[in-house]
């Protein structure tokens, strides 16, 4: 990525990465089941918005988009359960992080997504971190919720946040 967004988001980061958006290696862990294991630099499981605009349903992002991260680095398990359920389990470096701040401990993250019937679907993420030092003592506890609906002609979301630090 370039442009606006990466140099005033990423300056924090090393410059041999401010420009990556998403990077990961994958593989599937088990035979029977749809259980995938991918690590590296992958796109947020919080929130119903992407970074990368023309994946929005709106010309501009929301405000609420503009309060959860838009990618994580370090690893995450999904399970697909079956076509209307799938699983998350994040382990990560922090709320939009590339690298580990100093002295942290990794921070973790859930996902559910329920799609019953044809075109919707609803999702419940979680995120539990630091963004500082843990002898600072600020955690973040964060719930995302989102519902989606998407017809031949017209869609509908409606999301939700909620969190403490």
């Amino acid at each position: 990525m370039t442009g606006t967004y990466a140099q005033a988001n990423l300056i924090g980061e090393p410059e041999l990465l401010r420009n990556v958006f998403e990077a990961r290696v994958g593989m599937k862990v088990s035979k029977q089941k749809e259980l995938w294991l991918d690590a590296g630099i992958f796109p947020s499981h919080i929130g119903m918005e992407s970074a990368i605009g023309i994946e929005n349903r709106t010309l501009t992002r929301t405000v609420i988009a503009e309060n959860s991260p838009y990618y994580l680095s370090g690893a995450k398990l999904t399970w697909t359960v079956s076509d209307r359920w799938e699983f998350a389990a994040v382990f990560n470096n922090g709320w939009q992080r590339l690298r580990r701040v100093q002295n942290n401990t990794p921070c973790f993250g859930t996902q559910a997504l329920w799609s019953p019937g044809k075109g919707t679907k609803l999702n419940w993420s979680t995120f539990l971190g630091s963004d500082t030092p843990d002898s600072l003592g600020y955690y973040r506890v964060f719930n995302n919720f989102w519902w989606s609906w998407e017809g031949a002609k017209w869609c509908a979301q409606l999301g939700a946040d909620i969190g403490l630090q």
